[in-house]
């Protein structure tokens, strides 16, 4: 499960964006003037969302893999470099021990 869907899940966002949708659609309903201007907004956010949610998807996968492939890139480098100090401290050791 990707980042963003555990953020999503261990905040029940979906449920509470359901609660502001219908609380927002019973609001409209009080106020018809406000109604008759906004009453489509979410119908019509949910079709440019549909039309639009592979294109999201694909976009949220390609950041995925981006900030994945740099923190991979960043323990490699850490790792080389770990590993050289490592072979310099051995060496130092084997020099020092021949020595005496």
């Amino acid at each position: 499960m990707d980042r963003e869907n555990q953020g999503i899940n261990n905040t029940d966002a979906v449920e509470k964006k359901m609660e502001y949708e219908e609380l927002f659609s019973e609001k409209l309903k009080q106020h018809p003037e406000l109604e008759s201007k906004y009453g489509k907004l979410l119908t019509e956010f949910c079709s440019v969302y549909g039309d639009y949610k592979d294109y999201l998807l694909a976009e949220n996968k390609i950041y995925e893999t981006y900030v994945r492939n740099l923190d991979f890139v960043r323990i490699m480098s850490l790792t080389s470099r770990l590993q050289k100090y490592m072979k310099i401290m051995v060496l130092k050791h084997i020099m020092n021990t021949n020595q005496g």
